[in-house]
């Protein structure tokens, strides 16, 4: 995969410097957030989506959600390479000049399933150690089909993600970074997600 580790890199050629991603990222509305598409070749993707689909999915639910959750996967060789990348050197240090957040190799990393009604409601990701929170989407939604990631600020969505096939998000995990799924219609959201830790 080293279209993905090599992605962060040529931003710099796509976007400008990494200064101006910098204010870029931390301009975003309504909290510092990135969104990147093509991070990965769809081939890559696709084989991705085929290793998470051979997963055990578990049903999660509570007040908050109902959705479906494999295991932890950072060490399970079928991911390995999407590890490395994401354990890099290179990786780590172009996180640190856009987002100006230092973070380690740890990594937390889980495959999610949404189907028609599964839903994640508005929370933040604040637990000890995680400082970017990171959704890597398999497959390619419709707005009519709902799964969007959608972005608060003050109990309002301001911002509405659409799962595209190769896209990736990453946000500053902070009080500020709430955010939800929205309810799945119909059709599969297929999604690899995760924190990285400093």
């Amino acid at each position: 995969m080293k279209n993905g580790r090599q992605k962060l890199l040529k931003l710099v050629d796509h976007s400008g410097d990494m200064r101006s991603l910098y204010k870029s990222f931390m301009a975003a509305k309504p909290f510092p957030c990135l969104v990147i598409d093509q991070f990965l070749s769809q081939r890559k993707c696709k084989e991705l989506l085929s290793a998470l689909q051979k997963e055990k999915f578990t049903l999660k639910e509570s007040d908050l959600f109902t959705f479906w959750q494999s295991s932890e996967l950072k060490d399970h060789l079928r991911f390995s390479s999407l590890v490395q990348i994401f354990q890099s050197s290179e990786w780590k240090q172009k996180i640190f000049e856009l987002t100006r957040i230092p973070i380690s190799s740890e990594i937390d990393l889980f495959g999610s399933l949404y189907q028609s009604t599964n839903h994640l409601l508005p929370h933040d990701d604040r637990l000890a150690g995680r400082r970017i929170a990171f959704v890597f989407f398999l497959n390619t939604l419709k707005k009519n089909q709902g799964g969007r990631l959608q972005l608060f600020q003050e109990n309002k969505v301001t911002k509405k993600i659409t799962p595209a096939s190769g896209r990736l998000v990453l946000f500053a995990v902070s009080s500020q970074s709430v955010h939800s799924v929205e309810e799945v219609y119909f059709g599969k959201r297929w999604a690899l997600s995760g924190w990285f830790h400093g």
